[in-house]
């Protein structure tokens, strides 16, 4: 058994969880919110006329302990999920 983990945001959880689980046909996972920035290095807002910088996005920890037989299965399906960090 190997541990699979990745991180991602909040709205592809289910994307990612979705095609790990009908790629390898593995259906555990646990899910940790997380808060954190990569190459996007946060936002900014506006609200009524001042500008607030938020550094941390919320994300979420995916950790999947699967067989070595599909660990490189899950591993293309979610960098496939995720395009816009590998690609």
């Amino acid at each position: 058994m190997t541990k699979v983990e990745t991180v991602v945001i909040r709205e592809r959880i289910e994307t990612v969880i979705d095609a790990v689980e009908e790629e390898t046909g593995h259906v555990g996972v646990t899910v940790i919110e997380a808060v954190g920035h990569g190459r996007e290095r946060g936002v900014t807002h506006e609200y009524r006329g001042r500008v607030f910088e938020s550094r941390f996005l919320p994300k979420a920890l995916l950790v999947f302990v699967v067989a070595m037989s599909v660990v490189l299965g899950a591993l293309l399906v979610i960098i496939s999920r995720m395009p816009h960090m590998y690609g």
